[in-house]
């Protein structure tokens, strides 16, 4: 489910469609884990999101908080040390306790953010972005380049290795 820029009764009404689904799923197969994706970033606003509305959230009918992220979108940040320490652990901060996931997480290796050194140090300072998170996973959401003017994935679209993709496969081993 995706929502955008509703109005507030539309949004509530999503919100009970939300929790219907889950009490169906659950009375179905108890043990798996129902969950929303959150966008962290408003990427076409350059900003991060507010995370206040989770507040409408009931959270005994979310099982993970996960979140896509990419937020080399926020204005002025430029590079991974741009980021701020607290920047995922505050989201999650608005659920206490839950597990947190990440659907997709990434940096690109664009030129305007590091290009593949950028890349590369992004994941290496994730596992600091999440310490003190329950991390359930945690998911980068392209192995290649979707094509040219693409720069998301850790292998080029013409099949090139990345530094990322070393990097990436590094935080694999250490788990």
């Amino acid at each position: 489910m995706v929502i955008h820029a509703f109005s507030y009764a539309t949004y509530t009404n999503l919100l009970g469609l939300y929790e219907e689904i889950y009490d169906e799923v659950k009375e179905l197969s108890p043990g798996t884990e129902v969950f929303c994706t959150f966008s962290r970033e408003i990427v076409s606003e350059n900003r991060e999101a507010d995370m206040g509305f989770l507040s409408l959230f009931d959270p005994e009918k979310l099982d993970i908080l996960a979140f896509t992220s990419y937020p080399h979108s926020v204005q002025d940040v430029n590079s991974p040390q741009d980021v701020p320490l607290d920047y995922y652990t505050g989201a999650a901060s608005k659920m206490p306790g839950k597990p947190v996931a990440f659907t997709e997480i990434a940096w690109p290796s664009h030129p305007a953010f590091g290009g593949e050194a950028g890349q590369a140090e992004f994941i290496r300072v994730l596992p600091g972005l999440l310490d003190g998170l329950d991390v359930e996973f945690v998911m980068w959401p392209w192995l290649h380049d979707l094509g040219e003017g693409d720069y998301t994935g850790l292998i080029t679209a013409e099949d090139v290795e990345k530094a990322g993709l070393a990097e990436w496969m590094a935080l694999r081993s250490t788990d």
